[in-house]
């Protein structure tokens, strides 16, 4: 750096703050909530990566004893793919921590460079992530604000680790005078709008490891898809399209993904977070699909035995006024009451299956998607792919 910066500025306050142990040498990021610095641990000759608070983010003595408890807490995590925390520190009205240096890039800025990664890159990066938020909730460590901006991506091997842990309850709201510091309140959103989870938009007092499985699953999909999940995309703070919005299937974005991807995906992104599979569950399914091949289309089921040779499958293709009563006989089915008659958007069918026993004409199990017209068939595979073992 040429020249030494001014008295007042943040950078020579860190470096005060900081002390002779540490050396900064240049930005790496900038943001709402601070800056990151490159700098070098004096005493080891390392990199290291200084990430100092806003100094309005560390104003109160509460704010500080909750940031310094949360980076304790992820200073446990020993995972080869969580950043560590080396050091924190306070001085006046700054915060900061040490944490590894990953010489690399973002997620974030890989996706913005380039739209969407190979289906085999996107699948083992989110095992990677997967994997170390199953560590870190074993600690019953919560991320809270899984998002590409806190994946970082080694440059030399390609690993994908996860930085960031426990800032988002560090930086929620201070309670007033008399409340009690829980470290999260009622009417606190704590995460960041585009990847919360349906339990964040709502503030909801409950959130827990599915709140990060959630935001896995927001991630995934734009790895796979290089598309947001909803048609419509949270602006600011306005994250109710994860609360009332409904999920664009991936597989009829990207027509002739694996349909346990999609299904993995799907159970992501349930609203219900008892519905989601844990990060060991995911980091499971994601093993299998690396292991049957980055590009490989489900194996065609083994012949059925003679109880499912006797059942068979109902396909039923319902758009714009074609065939409504089939449709409104499966919402009632679905939904247990008939609804009313609606108009399908311009371009998108209405992709039906039943799966029904010949012989007594029971239904087994059902379940319907909107999809584009040119994506039916994806959507059938996917659709097939999710029945239940039992019902197949």
């Amino acid at each position: 750096m040429s020249g030494a910066p001014h008295p007042d500025s943040l950078e020579a306050r860190l470096g005060r703050a900081i002390g002779p142990g540490y050396r900064l040498v240049r930005v790496v990021g900038q943001g709402g909530m601070g800056q990151v610095w490159l700098a070098e641990e004096v005493a080891l000759r390392r990199p290291v990566a200084v990430k100092v608070l806003h100094p309005l983010l560390g104003a109160s003595e509460v704010a500080r004893h909750r940031f310094r408890r949360e980076c304790e807490t992820a200073a446990r995590l020993h995972h080869p793919g969580v950043v560590p925390v080396y050091r924190i520190g306070e001085a006046g009205d700054l915060a900061w921590f040490a944490m590894g240096y990953v010489e690399g890039e973002t997620l974030a800025d890989r996706l913005a460079r380039e739209g969407r990664l190979p289906l085999g890159e996107a699948l083992r990066v989110a095992r990677e992530v997967a994997d170390a938020l199953a560590a870190a909730h074993r600690e019953g460590v919560v991320h809270r604000d899984v998002k590409p901006q806190n994946i970082l991506l080694e440059r030399e091997t390609g690993r994908a680790l996860v930085s960031d842990f426990g800032i988002a309850r560090a930086l929620a709201r201070t309670p007033a005078e008399g409340e009690t510091d829980t470290l999260t309140h009622t009417g606190s959103v704590l995460g960041t709008p585009r990847y919360m989870s349906p339990e964040q938009a709502l503030a909801r007092h409950d959130v827990g490891p599915a709140s990060d499985l959630y935001s896995l699953g927001v991630i995934l999909y734009e790895m796979v898809a290089g598309a947001y999940p909803y048609d419509e995309t949270p602006e600011g703070a306005a994250a109710m399209v994860h609360v009332t919005g409904e999920v664009v299937w991936l597989a009829a974005r990207e027509p002739g993904v694996p349909a346990r991807l999609d299904a993995l995906v799907r159970r992501l992104l349930e609203k219900d977070p008892a519905a989601r599979p844990t990060a060991a569950e995911a980091v499971a399914v994601l093993d299998e699909l690396g292991a049957r091949g980055s590009g490989a289309h489900p194996a065609v089921p083994a012949p059925a035995d003679a109880a499912r040779s006797r059942r068979r499958v109902l396909l039923a293709v319902v758009g714009a006024g074609l065939l409504l009563a089939a449709l409104l006989g499966l919402r009632a089915l679905l939904a247990g009451h008939a609804p009313a008659a609606g108009v399908l958007p311009a371009g998108r069918v209405r992709v039906t299956v039943l799966l029904t026993d010949p012989a007594t004409g029971r239904t087994l199990w059902a379940d319907s998607a909107l999809v584009p017209r040119e994506s039916v068939a994806a959507a059938l595979e996917a659709l097939g792919g999710r029945a239940p073992a039992g019902a197949r």
